[in-house]
Formats: C-alpha cells, structure tokens, sequence
C-alpha cells in the first residue's frame, strides 16, 4: 500500500469538532473558540451585514438554474441560545456531512491557535482535510487516489485555491467529480487585504501595498480598530487589482463539474471594502480570523442546505457507489513521517533534521541508491520531491534511472534570497518501467548541507504542473 503522510483524515480530533460552536458562551470552553463580548458584539453587527450580502452573491453554475439565496439572519441569533449545537447540525440536523477539504493556508487553519478550528471543521465532525499550508493543487491533482484513497464516500467536497487555480484545480476537480460523481462540489474565493493596493490619487501610477501602508502609520494598541480609523482618515484611492484570468479559470471548472461558487463580494470602493472586512482576517492579513472562518462556515451551510432541500442522505449519495480514479497514482511522502519502505544504500540517511516541527528527509551523504516500485502493469512518469533553498544551501545532486541511462540533476534552488526558507521542489524525472527499478544518486558539489530528498510519486494520470508541487513551506 502507498506511504500516505499525516496530512488528511483528522478522525482523531472527532470527539472535539463534534462540539464546536460558532457562537460560543461568555466562558472559554474545550472547543478553543472563544471571542471576548466586545468581538461577539462586532461579529452580530458587522456578521450580520456580511452575511446577507455575501449569501446573495452564491451562485449555482451558469448552466444550472440560478437561485439568489436568501440569508437567515435570525439563525445566528437562535444559535446563541442553542448551545451545543454545531454548525453541520444546523446544515443537515442530525444527519452527518461528510466532507473532503482541499486548500492552501486558509482551509489548513494557518494563522489559528488551535488550526482544527476553521472553517471545515465547523461544519462537521467528519471532516477530511487535505489542505497543504502554503500548497497549491497540483499535488493533489496528481496524488488524488493515495491521499484520498478507496474507502471513503463524500457528500460534499470544498476547494479553495482562487489566485493558484492554475496550478491543476481542474485536474483536481474533473478526477474528484469522476470518483464522487454525486457530491457538492463548493468553490472558494477568497482574498484578503494583503491584495489591497493604494495609490494617492486615483490617476496616479504610484502605489504601495497594504502592509507597506500600514509602515506609515502609527496604531498606540496595534488593535484592529486602530487600523480601520486610519483608513477611515486616509485620503488616498484604495483597490483590489483584477484576477481575470484566475476568474475566469475558477468559473469555468466549477461550470464544467456542476459546482457552486461562494465569493465574498466586495463593497463599493477599496477602502470600504477594507473596513467592512477587515476583523475577518488575522492581524498579518494574510490568513482568515476565527470571526473569518465562521464567516465561511455559515455562507457554505447555506450552499450546502439549499442544495439538500427535498434531498435525503441516501439520494444524495449512495454509499459504495463511485466513480473510477482513471489510471491511478501512487505517492509517498516521508518529510513529516521518516518513513520509506524501500530499499536504499547505506550513504544515505534518513534523518529528523528539524525535531522542532518533525520534519525528516532521506540525506545523500555521499553517491548511493534507492528502490522506487511501480505497482502498476504501464510504465509511468517518477517525479521526485526534494528540499530546495537559496542557491548555495543545498548542493546540486544528479540521479540516473538504471544502468547507463542518461544523468539529470536536481537542482535544489527557489527564488527565495532567505537561507531560512525552505519549500518542496517536485519534478519529473523520467519513465520507469513496472516493478523496481534502482535510481542512482550522488551530490554533484560539496557544501555544509546534505541534498535532502522527501518524496517520491509514479503517476502517469494527468500533466499538472508539480514544481512546487506538495507543502509546506517551512522555516529550518
């Protein structure tokens, strides 16, 4: 069987997101969730809006019959008296929704205390979260069958990639809706301030960042409110640059598989948009904010329970019904377990080079092997992942596939001018034939670091760009 990391089918923490709430009590409870009343007040205010504007803008694809949604505001109100009840208990009562996640930092909970906090994990208790920190969905797109694998069934299944949708999203989506051709399929766009641009005047061709604004000034509790009573006295001409092609990718797979699109609309002007959003995202503005992800929690129960209105669980999806994965993959990924169960030459090491985050790596400490196995009756295309850096970290290292083949290097290289910013390298290496084949390795120039492999994937389902293809980025 395939080596499958610890990044999906968080069962573990069951007990705990079966109780979350999105309106806590007054008190902190077990959940992690909790908002001060000064917080929950702005979350009944400011929410409210929010979501009524939001939920008029969830769009069913163009060729399906579109249906503006209207908020129920008064659920948020209810759910303060309801305590105890989670967000899927809303959507479906006490039925269970399960769910598939696939996404970058946002989905993954970066930016939370506690990450099992966002938004998937309000819907349900039953949440599979294939989200990579920092990843785009080529990965995925080409790993679906090892990460997800052949005994799960999906009533819904969320993806939020936007601004990396060209990175595989379709490939993603076709080979999910070919496997679950049954489940809700929900897309996400979702920006934050750090895409706001400002300029001093609207003609002006000057313009500066929202983080490089935020230099400028001076906020005395460094509170959020401060930020917004800046803006509110600034002068100069906010906006949110245009993504059409990323737009219209997005649109246009979620057209082809029958999917719904959830936007957060923005308001009339950059720096209204600024201030009406601006709670929804942690202080970095990079990542959403507890009130964010209950944001996106509540607007994806409204999709999903339209959709459900007159359906049960059982013609929503028939359990053991599904679709094919195509050809299939097989991937192995051993940067956060330390395990590979091939064969490999005793030059190289498998080491936790980082105990802080459990971060290992098979090291080439000098010219050796390793066994990749093709389980399939094809041949099919090896791709590699490996640690990459600023030029000059990791040295350079060249692999053969078998005897006599022609060598390739590997070049362990980003455009990162950081030696403290690490990302997973994955490209195509050649073709191997079924059954094992011995691939030879050695470091082609001597440094202080060891050339550091982490993965190794046989697919031949799809061609998805994989680069940097598998997450996270992390910090040595």
């Amino acid at each position: 069987l395939p080596y499958i990391p610890p990044l999906h089918h968080e069962q573990q923490h069951k007990g705990k997101n079966a109780t979350m709430k999105l309106v806590p009590s007054d008190q902190p409870d077990s959940s992690g969730l909790w908002l001060s009343p000064t917080v929950r007040s702005l979350f009944m205010g400011v929410g409210l809006m929010a979501f009524s504007v939001l939920l008029s803008v969830i769009d069913r694809p163009h060729d399906m019959e579109h249906n503006n949604l209207k908020a129920d505001t008064g659920s948020l109100d209810r759910r303060a008296q309801q305590v105890g009840s989670s967000a899927r208990e809303l959507v479906k009562g006490g039925d269970t929704l399960r769910i598939a996640a696939f996404g970058s930092s946002n989905m993954w909970g970066a930016g939370l205390d506690n990450r099992y906090d966002a938004f998937p994990y309000l819907l349900s208790d039953e949440v599979d979260n294939f989200a990579m920190f920092a990843g785009g969905p080529n990965y995925p797109a080409a790993c679906a069958e090892t990460m997800v694998g052949d005994d799960h069934t999906y009533d819904a299944i969320i993806f939020d990639y936007w601004l990396k949708a060209g990175q595989g999203l379709p490939e993603l989506a076709r080979r999910l809706r070919q496997r679950f051709p049954n489940a809700i399929m929900v897309f996400f766009k979702t920006w934050g301030p750090v895409h706001a641009r400002r300029r001093p005047t609207e003609d002006s061709t000057e313009e500066i960042t929202f983080e490089e604004w935020k230099t400028t000034q001076y906020f005395p509790a460094g509170q959020v409110n401060d930020v917004i009573i800046a803006l509110q006295k600034d002068t100069g001409y906010w906006y949110f640059p245009e993504h059409h092609d990323a737009d219209v990718l997005i649109n246009d797979v979620r057209n082809e598989v029958g999917g719904f699109f959830v936007r957060i609309p923005k308001k009339a002007t950059g720096k209204e948009t600024l201030e009406f959003y601006l709670h929804f995202f942690n202080k970095q503005n990079a990542q959403l904010s507890p009130m964010g992800h209950a944001f996106l929690a509540k607007v994806t129960k409204q999709t999903i329970k339209n959709k459900l209105i007159g359906s049960s669980t059982q013609e929503l999806v028939s359990t053991g019904v599904h679709g094919h994965w195509g050809r299939g993959d097989e991937c192995h990924v051993w940067y956060t377990t330390g395990g590979y169960n091939e064969d490999y030459s005793e030059t190289l090491k498998m080491r936790e080079f980082d105990s802080a985050m459990g971060k290992f790596a098979l090291e080439v400490t000098g010219p050796g092997w390793f066994n990749v196995h093709n389980r399939f009756d094809d041949d099919r295309i090896l791709y590699l992942s490996f640690l990459a850096s600023q030029i000059g970290f990791y040295p350079v290292a060249t692999i053969t596939i078998g005897e006599g083949a022609v060598p390739i290097d590997l070049l362990p290289h980003t455009d990162t001018n950081s030696a403290n910013a690490h990302s997973a390298r994955t490209i195509p290496v050649g073709t191997i034939p079924p059954g094992k084949t011995k691939i030879f390795i050695a470091p082609k120039e001597e440094g202080s670091n060891f050339f550091r492999l982490v993965g190794s994937s046989i697919t031949n389902e799809i061609a998805v760009p994989l680069e940097y293809g598998f997450g996270p980025a992390f910090n040595s």
